[in-house]
């Protein structure tokens, strides 16, 4: 574009497409903020559930301690759930604090409004009459009638998204130094302080629970002393993995057990204890830094207030799990039944002439004035009887029918609680399958998630492999739980799965076989499409939006960045000195070695970058 031989046509054309490179560097920038955005919402969505989940067991609890049949029990424990609560609360609002801190520190324009209005925080249901504080050292609200719920935010409406050096200054991690160790007056590590003592004092008001509950029922061991339970925290805070922190908490949680067995304490204190736990000190390329620092480097500012709504949620699940197994000590019913029937049902849909079969019988209970609401995927419904929903079908000609949907009772409080129903109708055996030979792949070095279902069988349906190895397993997929197996190709280029089942007469045979081509797994690709001569670049590695497999991370070692003879770098961040000597706009090459979690390879993929200043 420089070059003293361009006419002014060519000069343009370079100019344009100098632009055009630039607004797209910018566009994929834009696409990751609006995704933290989006994350963002997400999460606020499930501390708002979250949120109602342990209010739903708090209200459970206070109808006990104040009804007709108030119990002392109930009376006590209701008295610790409010001390439950305004911790939780505390830790909630200073979480709060310290996003209004940082949207001031962006010189957001922080302002409170509804849900119409263009402002960052929202005025949701039921807070009409709150109020804003910018103390620029204790920002908050006032008028606040839910304390335990995080202040609503839309981010669509933040200006400065990208804006990272005001997080880091709010965390107390502004230098590289204290990446390693935040300053301590800051706010970064009052968070870290904050969670551990949210920790320790859950598990204290669960053994106050325990001794409560124990001193009213009269609880004593086999040699007739009187139960009494005590938690003395370890202060976890560095572990290699789960089962090392579950043998680290073990020695602790002994004093929860009574005649030397565990407890229903036990259990609870180790489940919000882990839930809580973080390790202090977590690897970044050949460094350990901070949690803290770990989390909000160079995090835009819309990461950090996601990354601060997250931990809120962990908050607000700690005090939802405490209170709903506080909720079970005392016998605080979410349902009345005022009838009771029987109901029995063939364990089969389908029995074949002189087959054995069983038959299932129980006693139902349910309240006339709540008749069940059922809303099925299949058929239409007809008035409800008896406390059971009926549904009217039609079968297929042939195959195998699957039924499900959702059946909605109502609490005593009115609220509704919602379950889906799966079953399904066998109207003659065979059952035909679609299956597409040229797609038939597994990848090696991956556990492949394998279902298999044998049509008419009269018992579960298993596998046999050949190529490869298989350990049964339960796993999610698309928010779906499967019941099936891990699949792991050997060095050979096809796996043969047989699925197998039983017949009528109860022999086991194979009900069909398929064959399976092993491919490499796939390479994983540089995401990260600009450098910055002042910022440098975070790099990060992700399989990409096209390839089918999920849960993979990959640790980044280091590279280099392909200018002259080579510029080296160590971890993830390519520092804005490597490109120094790159014109603006142009597009520099970079090799990169990961390790990926999954196959735990060192693998090394490539890259370019365009230079910004």
């Amino acid at each position: 574009m420089a070059g003293g031989k361009e006419t002014p046509r060519q000069k343009m054309i370079g100019m344009m497409y100098l632009v055009l490179t630039a607004l797209l560097a910018l566009n994929v920038a834009k696409t990751i903020l609006d995704a933290f955005v989006a994350i963002e919402e997400n999460i606020q969505i499930a501390n708002i559930n979250e949120y109602a989940r342990g209010s739903e067991k708090y209200d459970l609890i206070k109808e006990k301690a104040t009804g007709n049949e108030s119990s002392e029990k109930a009376k006590e424990i209701l008295k610790l759930v409010k001390k439950i609560d305004d911790l939780a609360a505390k830790n909630v609002q200073m979480i709060d604090k310290i996003k209004l801190l940082v949207l001031m520190e962006c010189k957001e324009d922080v302002k409170l409004g509804n849900e119409a209005e263009e402002s960052i925080l929202v005025k949701d249901k039921g807070r009409a009459g709150m109020t804003l504080n910018l103390d620029p050292k204790n920002p908050g609200v006032k008028n606040n009638p839910y304390p335990l719920l995080p202040i609503r935010m839309n981010l669509h409406h933040v200006e400065g998204k990208d804006k990272y050096d005001e997080g880091m200054r709010v965390m107390g991690i502004a230098s590289s130094e204290a990446l390693i160790k935040p300053d301590a007056d800051a706010h970064g590590m009052e968070i870290w302080n904050s969670l551990l003592d949210y920790r320790s004092q859950m598990c204290q008001f669960i053994c106050e629970s325990g001794n409560i509950i124990a001193k009213i029922d009269s609880m004593k061991d086999s040699k007739g002393r009187g139960v009494k339970f005590s938690f003395n925290d370890p202060k976890i805070s560095e572990f290699k993995d789960k089962d090392d922190l579950l043998t680290k908490l073990a020695p602790a949680l002994n004093s929860l057990k009574v005649d030397n067995k565990p407890t229903s304490e036990m259990d609870i204190i180790r489940e919000v204890y882990i839930s809580l736990t973080k390790n202090e000190m977590v690897p970044e390329g050949d460094k350990m830094l901070h949690w803290i620092g770990k989390t909000f480097d160079h995090a835009p500012s819309v990461a950090v207030l996601a990354s601060l709504s997250s931990i809120q949620k962990e908050i607000l699940t700690a005090r939802a799990t405490t209170v709903a197994y506080l909720q079970e000590k005392v016998g605080a019913g979410e349902y009345s039944f005022n009838k009771v029937m029987a109901l029995a049902y063939p364990d089969q849909a389908v029995v074949n002439g002189g087959e054995e079969f069983s038959m299932s019988v129980l006693m139902a209970a349910f309240d006339t004035e709540r008749q069940p609401i059922v809303k099925p995927d299949q058929g239409t419904t007809l008035p409800s009887k008896q406390g059971v929903g009926i549904v009217k079908l039609r079968a297929p000609n042939s195959g195998e029918m699957k039924l499900s949907g959702t059946v909605t009772i109502r609490k005593k409080n009115g609220s509704e609680k919602t379950e889906y129903y799966e079953t399904k109708v066998v109207v003659v055996p065979p059952m035909g399958t679609v299956t597409l030979p040229e797609f038939s792949i597994m990848y090696r070095g991956y556990a492949n998630k394998v279902t298999a279902i044998a049509g008419g069988s009269k018992g579960e349906s298993t596998i046999s492999v050949v190529g490869a190895s298989s350990v049964p397993s339960t796993f999610n997929v698309n928010g779906q739980n499967y019941k099936g197996w891990l699949v792991k190709p050997g060095t050979g280029n096809t796996v043969t799965v047989t699925v197998n089942g039983k017949d009528s007469q109860g022999n086991t045979k194979a009900f069909g076989k398929f064959i399976y081509r092993v491919k490499p797994f796939p390479l994983p690709q540089v995401m990260t499409t600009k450098i910055s001569k002042q910022a440098g670049a975070r790099l990060v590695v992700s399989l990409g939006p096209d390839c089918p497999i999920g849960n993979v991370n990959f640790t980044i070692r280091g590279g280099e960045v392909q200018s002259g003879d080579g510029v080296a770098f160590s971890g993830p961040v390519i520092p804005g000195s490597a490109v120094s000597k790159i014109k603006t706009g142009k597009r520099v090459g970079v090799t990169v070695t990961v390790v990926n979690s999954v196959t735990g390879k060192l693998e090394s993929i490539s890259g370019t970058l365009t230079v910004g200043p």
